[in-house]
């Protein structure tokens, strides 16, 4: 309130002086009793007309101010905004079918989310998930309720200063608001499609709830992808995400069974060519439907050698390659190719390239899981009770290190493993193989058992000195500051690598490699920074070596021939598959220059 006051009195202050100036230097300048009153009465009338600009402006904004508080209260209270205000939001995003379709499956999703809390007592992080976005959600409707005669929807006191003057084109401006405002409502509907995913996984919805949100995910599928929209490639994700999910519960099942449309999707999914992140999905979907005693558990996802593939022998034994993304990261957008950003968004290097190059008993387990969210990543799951943990690491960890047991019980435990990991998800690469050690003493079957290899790709094994001060900032300003401060703690990362050392020193047949970046990675406003320093980047044990890229792209390959991180990493697989006299071609290209030196340099 009171900076709009400010703003309010400088611009009535501005309008005399403008006012005084222009009198005056008329004055000087001409002589003459006539042209002196025709001159102060130009310059009356020009300040009357500032005047009464600065007054509507004052009016409106301390309008808007009201409306916002109404507007809080109603979110306080779960209030929705009025029919008159939804039918001004739709004019908003009436350009074109496709956002009007967006907003008309937003606003379905939105209630059928506020029936289902209203209905029951969601746990207290899903209960804060749901009011921030109800929050956003409900600013994008109240947006349009000031709508005034020049048809543009209201924004920053600025936008209506331009407004009130006339003579002033604002089309373009105008067209790159509404861009900005469909972005804006996608991001809801995917925040919307995420947290319905999180309560088919940790609540028990309702059976219309499930069967109203599957019809309306039908038709989030079917919205046609906009070049160059980031979260036109992310809602796909997010529908996907939650489809898995149904699958694995026995009294949802059926629901997707009964949806034709959604079945054809996922059968076009799981046989796509191109979209490698969607083929995952569906198979991994139609495999819980027609597999329900061997089940994959939710966040994991494994892409098995195709039966149809004339490479290498069908007798021996698979070897599984497990993916570990890393904080911020994703089991599909982080492997994606190198130097794309939206285009192809969905693409995995591993699918599309590494695998084309390894022999047929190879099988992709990608792992997805939530780095941000803290409430929810401290509350795990264990014999049937939620149990609180303090480290983010450790409880990802042990999530993860139940998922890994079902994979073993329903799809054979007598593999060996090869375990790759990104950044943070070397670190829970790390307290995985604690939680092993730990069941082994306590006459438990480890997971990992018959360990092959671990590639470490920018692991802080000794902390971020840049995650550690970001995370002293407010998380009002960085999101995931308490993941962030614990992936900077020297001590906490520096305790979990001595005891990491100390266990491989009694493996000796496990292969480490780890990976350095060399390069600052771009942040927001120009800076840029080194995430992972060299020194922090080697455990102490094992072989390493140093790549030319940042923090964010030392985990993706820009193509299949001449990158160095594609053919170190394609290496270090053929090295560990389980060989046959027939499979010996494969191993005829490879490198190990560098696998057996202490350090070597990747600087291409």
């Amino acid at each position: 309130m009171s900076k709009t006051a400010s703003i309010v009195g400088f611009l009535s202050l501005s309008g005399v002086v403008v006012a005084r100036k222009y009198l005056n230097n008329n004055i000087e300048t001409e002589d003459g009793e006539n042209k002196y009153r025709s001159v102060l009465s130009e310059s009356r009338s020009l300040f009357q007309k500032s005047f009464d600009q600065v007054t509507f402006l004052s009016k409106q904004a301390l309008s808007k101010i009201d409306k916002q508080n109404d507007l809080n209260l109603s979110a306080r209270d779960g209030v929705e905004p009025s029919s008159s205000s939804l039918d001004g939001t739709k004019d908003r995003f009436s350009s074109d079918d496709s956002s009007r379709n967006v907003f008309r499956i937003t606003k379905g999703l939105a209630e059928l989310l506020q029936n289902e809390q209203s209905n029951q007592k969601f746990s207290k992080s899903l209960e804060n998930d749901l009011n921030v976005t109800f929050k956003a959600w409900y600013k994008i409707l109240h947006h349009d309720e000031g709508r005034y005669s020049s048809n543009r929807p209201p924004g920053r006191f600025q936008d209506s200063l331009n407004d009130s003057f006339d003579g002033i084109s604002s089309i373009e401006y105008y067209e790159n608001r509404n861009i900005a405002a469909n972005e804006e409502l996608k991001r809801i509907l995917y925040k919307f499609l995420v947290i319905a995913h999180k309560m088919t996984q940790k609540e028990n919805p309702r059976f219309t709830f499930i069967r109203d949100v599957l019809a309306l995910v039908a038709e989030t599928i079917t919205l046609a992808p906009e070049r160059g929209s980031f979260y036109n490639f992310l809602l796909p994700i997010a529908c996907g995400r939650f489809l898995c999910s149904v699958t694995l519960n026995k009294n949802h099942r059926s629901l997707l069974l009964q949806n034709q449309k959604l079945m054809q999707v996922l059968k076009d999914w799981s046989e796509s060519k191109t979209l490698s992140c969607l083929s995952l999905i569906g198979q991994n979907c139609l495999w819980n439907l027609d597999n329900v005693d061997a089940q994959i558990p939710n966040g994991i996802f494994i892409w098995e050698p195709s039966s149809n593939d004339e490479k290498g022998s069908k007798d021996g034994k698979t070897l599984d390659v497990v993916w570990f993304h890393g904080l911020n990261g994703s089991a599909f957008y982080t492997w994606r190719h190198a130097g794309i950003k939206f285009d192809n968004f969905l693409t995995s290097w591993p699918i599309d390239w590494l695998l084309k190059d390894l022999p047929h008993n190879v099988r992709f387990i990608f792992m997805d899981y939530d780095t941000l969210t803290v409430e929810a990543n401290l509350e795990i799951y264990q014999d049937g009770r939620c149990v609180k943990m303090e480290n983010i690491v450790e409880a990802r960890a042990r999530e993860l290190h139940e998922k890994m047991k079902v994979i073993q019980r329903n799809k054979g435990s007598a593999n060996p493993v090869l375990l790759i990991g990104h950044s943070m998800g070397g670190l829970i690469i790390k307290q995985m193989l604690m939680l092993d050690e730990q069941e082994k003493h306590s006459s438990k079957n480890p997971v990992f058992h018959n360990l092959s290899g671990i590639l470490f790709l920018s692991t802080p094994h000794f902390g971020s000195p840049i995650a550690k001060k970001l995370g002293k900032l407010p998380s009002a300003w960085v999101r995931g500051s308490k993941t962030l401060s614990q992936l900077g703690d020297y001590g906490t990362c520096s305790l979990l690598n001595f005891n990491f050392v100390k266990l491989m020193l009694t493996m000796p047949e496990v292969d480490v490699l780890s990976v350095a970046e060399s390069l600052p990675t771009k942040f927001a406003l120009g800076a840029s920074f080194v995430v992972v320093p060299v020194v922090s980047a080697y455990p102490g044990f094992g072989k390493f070596r140093i790549l030319k890229s940042d923090h964010v792209n030392v985990c993706k390959a820009r193509d299949n021939n001449s990158d160095s991180l594609y053919q170190l990493v394609k290496d270090f697989v053929l090295l560990h598959v389980p060989s046959d006299v027939e499979e010996l071609d494969f191993y005829k290209s490879i490198n190990p220059n560098y696998m057996y030196s202490f350090v070597s340099l990747g600087l291409n």
